[in-house]
């Protein structure tokens, strides 16, 4: 699923730049000068930092798989504007916005999703194994939207025609289509998997932790301090 979000969304950002500093005698496009056309991404960053400080009071609430597919949908909604508004600058304003934002969620559910599925001991080498799926979903959105707009410039232009950016908008929508159906049925395996363990350990979910801490988490007369004091 990192994959698929990465895939799908990464490319957006040089997209919306290279949408920008296409010349306007292209019949698309603004004009922007390399400087201008950077600041579109500002958008970006402040929507993924606000993302970043509401998720974890989100991940109080709903389920870790319940907000990768929100997040996904939010995406999805953002590579729509940009498929059917970016000639206007503000919509394009607001694409990079809430790209930002279901961005920043995302990243922020996924290490709470590592370090609850994993051992301790384990943590590290699974960060590390996400950030190489992170990384390499970017690299093939990258190639694939760009090889979309070379597979659209005309012969002797170095200007690919506007419905190229349609075929990159279409294929990360696809990937996050795909990421959101991945998200909803992680999620119903993860409530499956909660209910059983609700009738397992009837004192509440456990996620990861030791055998002992299992043993203490129902019953307080089965607690280690009981214990002890039960044989003094």
């Amino acid at each position: 699923m990192v994959v698929l979000v990465g895939a799908g969304i990464y490319p957006l950002l040089s997209l919306v730049v290279h949408y920008a500093q296409t010349p306007v005698a292209a019949g698309y496009g603004y004009g922007y000068s390399a400087a201008l056309a950077g600041v579109m991404l500002v958008p970006y960053s402040v929507g993924s930092f606000v993302a970043s400080r509401l998720a974890v009071r989100a991940m109080r609430r709903f389920s870790l798989e319940a907000l990768t597919a929100a997040s996904s949908v939010v995406l999805i909604a953002a590579m729509a504007l940009f498929l059917t508004t970016r000639a206007h600058l503000v919509p394009l304003l607001v694409c990079m916005g809430l790209a930002g934002f279901g961005i920043g969620v995302v990243f922020a559910v996924n290490p709470a999703q590592i370090h609850r599925g994993v051992p301790p001991q384990e943590t590290g080498s699974a960060n590390s194994f996400y950030q190489v799926l992170r990384y390499v979903g970017y690299s093939v959105g990258s190639a694939l939207s760009a090889t979309l707009l070379v597979v659209h410039t005309p012969s002797g232009s170095n200007t690919p025609r506007e419905n190229g950016y349609n075929a990159a908008a279409w294929t990360g929508i696809i990937a996050l289509v795909i990421a959101v159906a991945a998200g909803l049925l992680l999620n119903r395996s993860a409530g499956k998997r909660n209910s059983e363990g609700a009738q397992l350990f009837p004192g509440g979910p456990v996620f990861g932790g030791d055998v002992s801490a299992r043993a203490g988490s129902g019953d307080p007369a089965r607690s280690p301090a009981s214990i002890r004091r039960r044989d003094v």
